[in-house]
């Protein structure tokens, strides 16, 4: 496929995982499509990315110290921000923990190109037992048994919501002309999922070959906004929250 007219950026938010930002960013190098940048969000005061990032030698991968640290959710979030200061015409996001497949990139811009659509969202393996020395990768991906290939309208993408969180944020890639606003604002990380399906406002093509990994380790990530409500309180925030944009799903 022509690499030309095709700069993908990647934006990646870590937090102290050393092990696993180097499989991730390991994954980027490892791809087919090589016009690509990373720019790496660290939120970890100690700084524990720059040392893997150093050790990849490889320019096309850029790191950031957050300075105010960010928290989980902030940082995510701005990984899906409109700006466009590498002149980039496509982007995704992959989290520290997890990975590409080598023709991740290629397939999603080849698909946005022949089908003419400017939001992708793409099936992911599951790594089950993430972290640990069972780690194993699933038979099907996330989205099996809840959607199917093709492209949908955004108001019937939406109904996703009213069985299921919809989006994954590594499962997204975008161009430079999408319509969607995908950077969401101040909530948890599991909220802004929610809200980004909802935010889906143009047709979206969900592709079913899983190109891409999601960690399964929810017990590992502890970290979320630096919210001190209670867990309760998050939890009835989240319900309500859920609840509300299912309701809007619906009356449009």
């Amino acid at each position: 496929m022509e690499q030309n007219g095709g700069r993908v950026q990647v934006r990646t938010p870590t937090y102290r995982r050393p092990v696993a930002l180097a499989r991730c960013l390991e994954s980027l190098v490892a791809q087919t499509w090589t016009d690509w940048i990373c720019d790496v969000f660290d939120d970890d005061p100690g700084e524990s990315g720059r040392a893997v990032c150093a050790a990849l030698n490889d320019p096309r991968i850029r790191y950031t110290a957050n300075r105010p640290r960010k928290f989980a959710s902030a940082n995510i979030d701005q990984c899906f921000s409109a700006a466009n200061p590498n002149d980039a015409d496509y982007f995704c996001v992959v989290e520290d923990d997890n990975s590409l497949l080598p023709p991740f990139m290629e397939r999603n811009i080849d698909l946005c190109r022949t089908r003419g659509v400017d939001l992708i969202l793409r099936n992911q393996f599951v790594e089950l037992a993430s972290g640990t020395p069972q780690a194993r990768l699933s038979d099907g991906g996330v989205l099996d048994g809840q959607l199917i290939e093709g492209l949908y309208e955004a108001d019937l993408f939406r109904l996703i919501l009213l069985t299921g969180i919809g989006v994954s944020n590594g499962g997204l890639f975008w161009t430079r002309d999408v319509k969607s606003l995908l950077e969401i604002g101040p909530c948890t990380a599991t909220s802004q999922e929610y809200m980004r399906t909802f935010s889906v406002d143009e047709p979206i093509l969900v592709a079913m070959e899983p190109l891409a990994v999601w960690a399964e380790n929810g017990d590992q990530t502890t970290r979320d906004t630096g919210n001190k409500a209670s867990y309760l309180r998050r939890e009835l925030d989240l319900k309500h929250r859920i609840q509300r944009l299912q309701r809007q799903a619906w009356r449009r």
